[in-house]
């Protein structure tokens, strides 16, 4: 493996993981009583590195539960690394498809984070051509071929 240890998912500790819970119930509390929540977000944001907004919390019951988005929340913010190596983003992508979740999560926004496809982790599930009711079952890159296809020339969506 030749991803630094500095990249290597860290678990966070249950106190860290307790705080991120409580404060998400309080926010979900305040979002169903119609409250104010804005600086119970931002602490949370502080807490987790993460930008959330309340619009988030108010469709939250259909895309998650308090504990998957507490462990995911609780994770380290995946960062940018300017020095990054090929060798690496394969090790990334490797560790994205082994483990799992939240773990998994972790790994796919640490590559999304660092190649210039935007939303390159979705190359894990589907290819980039994918169209509805295309069949998947052949669909099954290897690492280095999608971190080629994300780094590859012409794969920075210009806005």
């Amino acid at each position: 493996m030749a991803l630094r240890s500095s990249l290597i998912l860290k678990s966070p500790t249950s106190d860290h993981v307790d705080r991120v819970r409580q404060a998400v119930i309080a926010i979900m509390a305040g979002v169903d009583q119609g409250e104010d929540v804005g600086e119970q977000i931002s602490a949370l944001n502080t807490m987790t590195g993460r930008e959330y907004d309340r619009t988030y919390f108010e469709s939250f019951h259909g895309h998650t539960s308090i504990e998957e988005f507490t462990e995911e929340a609780a994770l380290p913010a995946p960062r940018f690394v300017s020095d990054m190596t090929r060798e690496e983003l394969i090790d990334i992508v490797r560790l994205a498809m082994t483990v799992d979740p939240p773990d998994s999560l972790y790994y796919r926004s640490l590559f999304d984070k660092n190649v210039p496809m935007s939303g390159a982790s979705g190359l894990l599930d589907w290819p980039e051509d994918w169209k509805p009711g295309q069949d998947l079952s052949k669909y099954d890159p290897s690492p280095e071929e999608i971190v080629d296809r994300a780094t590859r020339p012409g794969t920075i969506i210009q806005l």
